[in-house]
């Protein structure tokens, strides 16, 4: 049995407004791991059945201080990602769908990056020690594998993007996963510790083959200039893209391989894009890691310049313009704030009198909950917590704190399984889904949120 300690998804519904560019269909480049360190993170227990953590600032792994605690992580994270498909049925909820049904059991989508990282979620930033990419993925699951090897922290954490439209760089309307888990490193005194079993799931949704283009045929814009790369250039492509004013996106990219230009390098890039969407943030980004993907652990990002170092965005794409430079890197611009997971915390109670031997579970699931649901099954959703019958007689209220992909669906759920038979939402038995929705779907956003789950019996 397991219990998660309080701790902290990509909205899948913007998908309709992204990339005039079908999923996937982007460049398939790169397939290594390298070791990088950027800024850009969460902790969970593996272990307890109860939970005393206090919930009040589910946001703070830190203690207060904004340190790492020391010790260090010198070790290999060995585990599987698998992207997993949804359609969403009458009533608008996500429902599974299998890739022999949807593809003819064929990955249409593009490459994965997974990372291994720490947060700080005080200041919503996360650095990066490792990173592999998947390239063209398989239906069934990829194994990958990330050396961590930092003095900086003694646990990280492991998340998974895939590159849904196939532009080759992981935006913040990709679908994202998370090991819900911290991960610890077993044995400080041992560098080559093996950490085994750390699989990620990702959820995207079904692509039926059209196109939103400019909305039905609208005119388009065509921007041009060079990106000018000002540090030591050893090769990599750069890319051009368009975000909207809260850096969101992008809504289109397009590629180009710099020529080296005395320390850094240099060329020009051409990107069409709908003229209709107004003001929009022009920036630039280089494969500073050679991976094949722009992502979030470690390559270099820029934006368009009217002078050097002044940054022009915004800018307003309704008219064609050929003087667009973007200058790469520019000042401590980061790129795409990614997010990679947030946290859905509080506590379960109940008024109802819980016959002996009761347990109670919570589950952050990826669909929506069948009637009668099996306990083993909840391990099949985002993060889940158990507590036994001995914390049940102590009595509530029962804590839980899930870790849960930003931006997307979660279904939250509490149950009493007071017959302690394995099945839980039976008739008679305690039952609560989160919010006022009947389905317990709860849209996870970019921030942290507290649900309190008052078990009762239903009608």
């Amino acid at each position: 049995m397991r219990n998660i300690n309080p701790l902290v998804l990509l909205s899948l519904s913007a998908f309709a407004l992204m990339g005039a560019e079908c999923p996937g269909t982007g460049d398939d480049t790169g397939d290594t791991a390298t070791t990088d360190t950027t800024t850009t993170g969460t902790t969970t227990d593996d272990t307890a059945t109860t939970d005393t953590t206090d919930t009040t600032d589910p946001t703070d792994d830190t203690g207060g201080t904004g340190t790492i605690t020391p010790g260090g992580f010198n070790a290999t994270i060995q585990g599987t990602v698998q992207v997993l498909l949804y359609t969403l049925d009458d009533d608008g909820e996500y429902t599974y769908i299998s890739w022999g049904d949807a593809y003819n059991d064929v990955f249409i989508f593009g490459d994965i990056f997974v990372g291994a990282f720490s947060a700080n979620e005080k200041e919503g930033t996360e650095t990066y020690y490792d990173e592999y990419v998947v390239v063209s993925p398989s239906t069934a699951g990829d194994n990958y594998e990330l050396e961590v090897s930092t003095p900086e922290t003694d646990r990280v954490r492991v998340m998974a993007a895939n590159d849904y439209w196939g532009d080759r760089i992981i935006g913040t309307n990709d679908p994202i996963g998370n090991y819900p888990d911290e991960i610890i490193d077993p044995d400080l005194d041992d560098p080559n510790n093996t950490i085994v079993g750390v699989d990620v799931s990702i959820l995207i949704p079904y692509w039926d083959g059209s196109s939103s283009g400019c909305g039905g045929g609208g005119d388009t814009s065509t921007l041009a200039g060079d990106i000018i790369i000002t540090t030591s250039y050893a090769g990599g492509d750069a890319t051009a893209m368009l975000l909207n004013t809260a850096n969101e996106g992008p809504y289109h990219s397009t590629w180009m391989t710099p020529a080296p230009d005395g320390g850094g390098a240099s060329g020009p890039y051409s990107l069409t894009t709908c003229s209709s969407y107004g003001d929009m943030h022009l920036i630039g980004a280089w494969d500073s890691n050679y991976n094949g993907l722009v992502d979030p652990a470690g390559d270099m990002w820029g934006v368009y310049i009217s002078d050097t170092d002044i940054d022009g965005n915004p800018i307003n794409v309704g008219n064609s313009a050929t003087d667009l430079d973007i200058q790469i890197p520019f000042g401590d611009f980061e790129g795409l704030d990614l997010t990679p997971f947030v946290r859905l915390y509080g506590e379960v109670s109940t008024t109802e009198t819980l016959a002996e031997g009761t347990q109670v579970y919570a589950a952050a699931l990826k669909y929506r909950p069948n009637i009668d649901t099996y306990t083993s099954d909840l391990a099949e959703g985002y993060d889940y917590a158990v507590f036994d019958a001995d914390a049940v007689a102590a009595g509530g209220p029962w804590a839980y704190n899930f870790v849960v992909p930003a931006n997307t669906i979660a279904y939250l759920w509490a149950y009493a399984d007071t017959d302690n038979d394995g099945w839980v939402n039976e008739e008679g038995e305690p039952v609560r889904g989160a919010g006022d929705d009947e389905n317990g779907r709860v849209p996870t956003g970019s921030e942290s949120q507290e649900y309190n789950l008052d078990l009762v019996i239903p009608d």
